[in-house]
């Protein structure tokens, strides 16, 4: 197994993630497989709590491991099912390491960062030789300037130390600053990250400049000069004003990236993918394509209008729309300030995404009524379905009272009830039955799908059973998993669907979420 070990320098949110996810499409289209591994310094044991303000959503993986919206890329590029083993923070690895001491496995020996914190984290690099995969591709999280990520680069180093020359390698990513008075580059900032690497021991053999646009000759070899352990073949310019879906064409076509990389690590001769390239460039043109069937989105959330918070579920509706042939206008509306339904007008989808607790929530309540009774193509995910049930209760059953336990634990009618006593949490895969005869059936065109899930609250349904109304309505519970509802949709309505579960963390480039493309072709059939 081969190691790509990618770290960033000068600040963050340089787009590493997506980087490495381009990175490891160039391996795959010589026919290289890839697995990843993310590292996150902070001290969180995971995302769970982290506010999508800050960090973005949390992204699901298959086995229930909460983790940072870069999960998602590596995914989506690499069309991967990761796991808990994909992602550890320093949290997570402190605590591995101390449940070990109290279990007595360091037998009276004081337990220290070096070695001890150190070998921890390259067990958990090490894990992955077991995996049957051609490259590793590992991402460090933050910048080398952050004193957080110290033991994984010292562990790294250590790691190098133990391999051969062409068993590992690593990749700086560094921004290009300019000067705004004169359009000058300054190197100074980089040189000083890759000068923080070299302490530990660490020596970029390729080194990546993300810049505004594709940097000159003139530029590269004004790095280059200040980097003479870099050839200057291996200084690689990516700007950022690419499509992210075009990140691994431009590497691989316009930097030759595979070349480069194929010496370093020393890989043998695959045959080149060539449907997987030629699958790749046109679902780019696709995507770059100047439609002539455009669709109005509103996505009302309880968060930001940040569009990170609510990343994969943008995306999923992208990639359904390219292979549609039509373009989307999305707009978020943060849900406490969508007041009346003027706000509403141009939406010829309405999506409700997932989130958590109790406020916030008239916005939403207001958009599900307006799509529910004005006929808009609508689909609710996770607490948006809860909020659907509750909007239906309340407006159409005449059931003043029903509310969700989240809300308010001492609720007259919960008609949103908890999964379990001590709130857990009901995460990761789940297998879903749909009812035949369904609009979700017909969606997928199948009897059952496994999807993801993120949830401690679900639809209570032996207190809806004692609703006359409720059974007679043309709300119908239509998928189910272990005794709970995971689908609803409205009968008589062009497409009104509410999920208990995540199909945004399924969707891919190659191949959209089937839920997301019936969506925006109820929207096309609608307003075509």
């Amino acid at each position: 197994m081969k190691i790509i070990f990618l770290t960033g320098g000068v600040y963050s949110s340089l787009g590493k993630g997506v980087l490495l996810s381009s990175i490891g499409k160039v391996l795959q289209f010589e026919g290289f497989s890839c697995n990843v591994l993310k590292f996150d310094p902070y001290l969180n044991y995971n995302s769970r709590f982290l506010s999508p303000l800050q960090h973005g959503e949390v992204f699901v993986t298959k086995d229930g491991e909460e983790t940072d919206l870069d999960l998602g890329h590596y995914e989506r590029f690499l069309d991967l099912e990761l796991s808990s083993q994909s992602c550890y923070t320093s949290g997570k690895i402190y605590y591995e390491l101390l449940e070990k001491e109290r279990r007595g496995e360091f037998q009276g020996k004081t337990v220290q960062v070096v070695p001890h914190l150190v070998q921890e984290i390259i067990s958990k690099i090490n894990h992955f030789e077991s995996q049957n995969t051609d490259v590793l591709l590992i991402e460090l999280g933050g910048t080398v300037f952050d004193i957080e990520q110290k033991p994984f680069l010292i562990a790294a180093s250590q790691l190098k130390a133990r391999k051969e020359n062409s068993d590992m390698i690593f990749i700086h990513v560094a921004p290009a600053l300019t000067l705004n008075h004169n359009g000058e580059i300054k190197t100074k900032p980089i040189q000083h990250s890759v000068s923080l690497l070299k302490e530990v021991g660490i020596n970029p053999d390729l080194l990546i400049i993300k810049g505004e646009s594709v940097l000159t000759e003139a530029e590269l070899t004004k790095i280059s000069q200040n980097f003479p352990s870099i050839p200057g073949e291996r200084i690689v310019s990516a700007p950022y004003q690419l499509n992210i879906y075009e990140i691994p064409n431009y590497l691989y076509k316009k930097e030759k990236l595979f070349s480069k990389l194929s010496t370093l690590l020393q890989l043998e001769k695959r045959e080149t993918n060539t449907q997987l390239i030629a699958s790749w460039e046109s679902f780019n043109a696709q995507l770059q394509s100047k439609h002539s069937k455009t669709i109005n989105v509103i996505i009302v959330g309880k968060y930001s209008a940040s569009r990170e918070s609510y990343y994969s579920i943008i995306q999923s509706l992208e990639f359904a729309a390219s292979s549609l042939s039509a373009k989307l206008n999305i707009e978020i509306i943060q849900s406490d300030l969508l007041t009346t339904e003027s706000q509403l007008k141009s939406a010829q989808i309405i999506c409700i995404p997932p989130g958590f607790g109790h406020k916030s929530l008239d916005g939403i309540f207001l958009a599900i009524k307006y799509a529910r009774e004005k006929r808009i193509p609508f689909l609710a995910l996770c607490l948006g379905m809860q909020l659907t049930i509750i909007e239906f209760f309340r407006n159409v059953l005449n059931v003043s009272l029903a509310n969700s336990l989240e809300f308010d634990s001492a609720a007259e009618y919960p008609i949103i009830t908890s999964w379990k006593p001590n709130r857990e949490m009901r995460i990761g895969d789940q297998t879903i039955k749909f009812s035949e005869n369904s609009l979700i059936y017909k969606v997928y065109s199948s009897a059952e799908k496994v999807a993801r899930h993120r949830h401690r609250y679900i639809f209570n349904w032996e207190l809806s059973q004692k609703e006359a109304n409720f059974q007679k309505s043309s709300l119908k519970v239509t998928a189910w998993s272990d005794n709970i509802a995971e689908g609803v949709e409205l009968q008589g309505h062009p497409f009104f669907i509410g999920v208990q579960y995540h199909p945004e963390f399924n969707s891919r480039p190659l191949s959209p979420e089937p839920l997301f493309s019936s969506l925006i072709s109820a929207a096309i059939q609608q307003n075509y």
